[in-house]
């Protein structure tokens, strides 16, 4: 009998979930969910990951800059699921003062074929905002549903619209 802690129990329990969340989603068959393959998952999650503490990054090197204000986390997934998983957050834990990234190759939304490079930013750990594709010359924007983009100037805005 294997025994494991509470919170790598609770991290496969959240992962099975949002599998079964996102099968629903595609209207797939709950059947066919690999549960062998969440729990690799989560395990080597648990095994790559790296939480660091960071500050401003040209507060590095120089005397009396200030403390760590944020914190990162980097997992390597690459293995289990061909992915890099960051996020940043503040140390203060302010729920909207966090940003997640993940790296993977990506179906080209252009054509719907080819296997492209590409980036997903979340709002925060679940929240999708868009994904960027790396189709030729180009980068491709492409915003997650319910998720504005506007420009104004020469900055622009990405928006999650309230449902």
């Amino acid at each position: 009998m294997t025994i494991m802690n509470s919170s790598l129990a609770m991290a496969i329990a959240k992962a099975t979930f949002e599998c079964c969340v996102r099968a629903q989603e595609k209207n797939r068959s709950l059947h066919n969910i690999n549960l062998d393959a969440v729990v690799f998952q989560v395990l080597a999650q648990e095994q790559s990951s790296t939480n660091a503490p960071v500050k401003y990054w040209s507060s590095y090197g120089v005397e009396g800059t200030t403390a760590h204000t944020h914190q990162m986390d980097l997992s390597d997934l690459r293995e289990s699921n061909g992915q890099i998983d960051v996020w940043c957050a503040g140390i203060e834990g302010k729920p909207d003062d966090h940003i997640r990234v993940v790296t993977e190759i990506g179906t080209n939304p252009i054509n719907g074929i080819d296997r492209v490079p590409s980036v997903r930013i979340s709002f925060d750990y679940e929240n999708l905002a868009f994904a960027l594709f790396k189709v030729g010359n180009k980068i491709v924007l492409n915003p997650e549903y319910g998720v504005r983009v506007s420009a104004a100037e020469d900055k622009f805005e990405i928006v999650q619209e309230c449902t």
